[in-house]
């Protein structure tokens, strides 16, 4: 089973401010924005960084991997806490838990539902 790390998600109750920074400062192209969201590319293929106001405090990391049910058969019976499987954004499927100190962890598998330039960025 291959994992990868898919997307970091940074909060932030300053959604223009984070944006300038990420743009100015470090000359991140911005991808996607909407009300409490910046997606940028970090420079890394397949790979987003995004500033959002979607949990407060909370760092969020976002992990594909090519066989979700495999996934949850490996964690079962070490004692690690998840939600889901349930549907995700992009068409893709999702389990969430949580890290020791409450950052939320994510691991999603694609879908014939998710976009082909989503599922190509993370072909070998």
């Amino acid at each position: 089973m291959k994992i990868r790390l898919h997307e970091i998600e940074l909060p932030s109750g300053k959604i223009p401010e984070s944006r300038r920074f990420y743009q100015e400062a470090l000359g991140l192209h911005l991808n996607h924005h909407e009300a409490g969201l910046n997606v940028f590319d970090p420079g890394w293929p397949g790979m987003d960084l995004d500033t959002s106001i979607h949990l407060p405090g909370k760092i969020r990391l976002g992990f594909v991997v090519d066989n979700l049910a495999e996934f949850i058969a490996s964690i079962k019976g070490k004692g690690i806490s998840y939600s889901g499987p349930m549907p995700s954004h992009l068409g893709m499927k999702v389990i969430r838990m949580e890290d020791p100190d409450g950052n939320l962890v994510e691991v999603q598998e694609f879908t014939e539902g998710t976009p082909p330039p989503v599922r190509e960025a993370f072909s070998d």
